[in-house]
Order: structure tokens, then C-alpha cells, then sequence
């Protein structure tokens, strides 16, 4: 595993307890902090100091370049989110009904961001492979395996090609952002393509039927209260592993109501406390959760 890369487990105890580092208003934040990590050993001093270090001046992104996903990583990492639950799965529904063949290709649905300011063309590109991945579980069944297994390797095929222009750090932003959101049009038109395909052979009409869904819209409360809300999505957090960096805390502005999905890491501020959640909290509802 990197050194760039902090696992949040790393910052727990041997006993496994919620780490609490407490600063003093007497002492300084660095005075304090340095003692308060005297029970740890040496890794774990270093790991510590990185990410306190990181919160204390504004959590700068990390200066050193990513390493780059290959696609057999990328498919294993897609896996890895599915089978843990790290993203509300929306199961793929195709159906006839009501002389119409009516197809819901389901996918992996997150929010990486609470307030989003920035767009990750991995990430976007992560949705393609989970939704390949489901198909692939779920849709392609013991008899419609011939049908679905060449259409989905062409997709798999796009999707390594969309995740080389995401990483491509020789094209401007603008460009990458341009190629991939092209690249996704033509993903598009290969599973609609398929689904007229299905749609001739049935003799049916065709209607795509996947409705929209808006984000699970939340209340985040701390206990103690009033305090001051981080989260890292464990999407985030596997593709910051993946890529060589550390992964970002991102503060949550307004935890009154925040639309959010799929699993977090958290971290609470106090005025005088801070603490790392020893388990990430699923967002898989609208309501209250409580981070403590």
C-alpha cells in the first residue's frame, strides 16, 4: 500500500476503539497533538500526524500525481464497491409488459461529494463498469448469456478506452470531460441498440422505463452536538488506494440537510475533540443519522 495513502483503520487502537484525540485550549494544537499520539507506535504516529496535518491546514489535496488505473484494477475495484455495499445498488429490470419490452439497466448509484465543486471523470466512469458488473449478475441469465456476453464486452472495451482519456494528463480538462461524456453517449447507443435488437425479436415496442431517482436527502446530527462534519465515501477512499494518493475529507457545509449515497467514512471536530468513526455509516435512506 502507498505511504501517500492513509487507511482510516490504521488510525484505530489495537482494541479497536473510535481514536479521540483531545486538544487542550491551553496547549497548542501541535504541542498537544504530539503527546496524544505517544501510545501508538511509530506507523502509526506517522499516519496520524499525516491526516491531522492535512485537517489543521485546510485539507490540501495531496501534490503528488496519481498513479494510473489500469483496466484489470479498475474492473477488480468495481467488484470490490459492488460486493460491499459501498453503493446503493439498483438491480437491472427488463420485462414485458403491456406489448412493450421495458428496460431499467441499473447501475451503482453515489454521491462522492457533499457539495460537489468537482467532477471525477474515474468516478463517472466507475459507474459504467458497476452497471456492466450488474448486468453481468443479474440480466444475463443461463439462457440470455449469448445475447448479453458480446454486447458487454464491447462496452468493457469502451469503458477501458473512456478510463484512458480520464487519466490522460496530456489532454486539458476540458478536452478529457468532452471525450468522456462522448464515450458515454456511445455506450448509450450500443445497450440501445441491443434492447431494439431484444425488442424485434419479441415483436414488441421498446421503452427504456428507468426513473429518476434524486440522492437520499439527510440529516447528519453529532453527539456531543455542534459539531463540525468531514466525510470521505468509500468509493473515495478505494480509488485514492488504487492511485497512489490520500483520500479526501470533504466538510459537510449544511449537515441540517445533505443529499447524500452510498457508504462514508467520517470524522468529527469539536472545539476541543476530534474523532475518526470506527465504522463507516451507510446512507441508504432519507432520515436522521447520528455520528458519534
Amino acid at each position: 500500500m502507498s505511504q501517500n495513502h492513509i487507511p482510516l483503520e490504521s488510525l484505530h487502537t489495537p482494541s479497536s476503539q473510535p481514536l479521540r484525540t483531545v486538544f487542550s485550549d491551553a496547549d497548542s494544537p501541535a504541542d498537544t497533538f504530539s503527546r496524544s499520539v505517544t501510545r501508538f507506535v511509530p506507523w502509526q504516529r506517522m499516519i496520524l500526524a499525516a491526516m491531522c496535518g492535512g485537517l489543521m491546514s485546510g485539507f490540501q489535496p495531496a501534490k503528488s500525481l496519481a498513479k494510473e488505473i489500469s483496466y484489470e484494477e479498475f474492473r477488480e475495484l468495481a467488484m470490490q464497491v459492488i460486493e460491499n455495499n459501498e453503493v446503493t445498488i439498483e438491480r437491472p429490470n427488463i420485462r414485458v409488459e403491456d406489448g412493450a419490452l421495458a428496460y431499467d439497466l441499473g447501475g451503482g448509484e453515489f454521491v462522492m461529494e457533499p457539495e460537489p465543486e468537482t467532477f471525477d471523470l474515474v468516478a463517472e466512469t466507475l459507474r459504467a463498469q458497476m452497471q456492466v458488473e450488474l448486468i453481468r449478475e443479474y440480466a444475463a441469465k443461463a439462457e440470455e448469456e449469448e445475447i448479453w456476453e458480446p454486447v458487454l464486452k464491447q462496452v468493457e472495451t469502451m469503458i477501458a478506452t473512456q478510463l484512458e482519456i480520464a487519466q490522460d494528463t496530456g489532454l486539458s480538462e476540458e478536452d478529457r470531460f468532452s471525450a468522456v461524456m462522448k464515450n458515454k453517449q456511445e455506450i448509450r447507443k450500443v445497450y440501445d441498440h441491443a434492447m431494439g435488437q431484444r425488442a424485434r425479436d419479441l415483436d414488441v415496442f421498446l421503452q427504456r422505463s428507468r426513473p429518476f431517482r434524486p440522492p437520499h436527502t439527510v440529516q447528519l446530527v453529532t453527539n456531543p452536538e455542534a459539531g463540525r462534519i468531514y466525510l470521505i465515501h468509500a468509493v473515495e477512499r478505494r480509488l485514492a488506494d488504487v492511485q497512489g494518493r490520500k483520500p479526501k475529507w470533504r466538510p459537510v457545509p449544511d449537515p441540517e440537510k445533505v443529499q447524500l449515497e452510498g457508504k462514508y467514512h467520517y470524522l468529527v471536530q469539536w472545539a476541543d475533540e476530534t474523532v475518526v468513526g470506527e465504522e463507516p455509516v451507510l446512507i441508504d435512506r432519507d432520515g436522521e443519522f447520528v455520528l458519534q
